[in-house]
């Protein structure tokens, strides 16, 4: 029984950390927003809940490890749409391939973008700014699967 225990509570604290992280959200508000105490227990015993698949009151390791593979799964998903989003955004032609010519032109874009000056060159700081600035953005507006930002100047 006290396995029982310890798989639960871990199970709990597994929700109780996912839950930290999602913020409530109402259809005309999104972002964080205030919550009672309630409203979050309330969230965690249906998360937790949901992990008891054979509904008999308790979480154990076989059922934890499910959760994990599901949630493991849906972030291979996520990963491989981003991904695809990333690749089409560079095929700018619609080829189903990407070439040199349009994976120069989109970084080259993203780099005059940095340039906050206009003056051709990217400084450190602009580097910084420009990096902060496109967190997040680049999985949509265009970074390729496996590419990184490398400090570059133009001239």
């Amino acid at each position: 029984m006290s396995t029982r225990i310890l798989v639960l509570s871990a199970a709990a604290l597994i929700a109780l950390g996912v839950n930290a992280a999602e913020p409530v959200t109402s259809p005309a508000k999104v972002g964080p927003q205030a919550q009672t105490i309630e409203q979050a227990r309330s969230r965690i015993n249906n998360d937790v809940s949901a992990m008891d698949l054979n509904r008999d009151g308790f979480i154990d390791a076989n059922e934890l490890s499910a959760r994990r593979d599901q949630r493991k799964a849906e972030r291979q998903r996520r990963r491989a749409e981003r991904a695809q989003q990333r690749f089409a955004a560079f095929d700018t032609d619609g080829d189903g391939k990407v070439s040199v010519v349009e994976v120069t032109a989109a970084r080259t874009a993203r780099l005059q973008a940095m340039d906050a000056d206009g003056d051709g060159t990217i400084t450190p700081q602009e580097f910084r700014q420009g990096r902060r600035g496109m967190r997040g953005k680049h999985h949509r507006a265009g970074m390729p699967v496996g590419a990184s930002m490398h400090e570059e100047r133009i001239h």
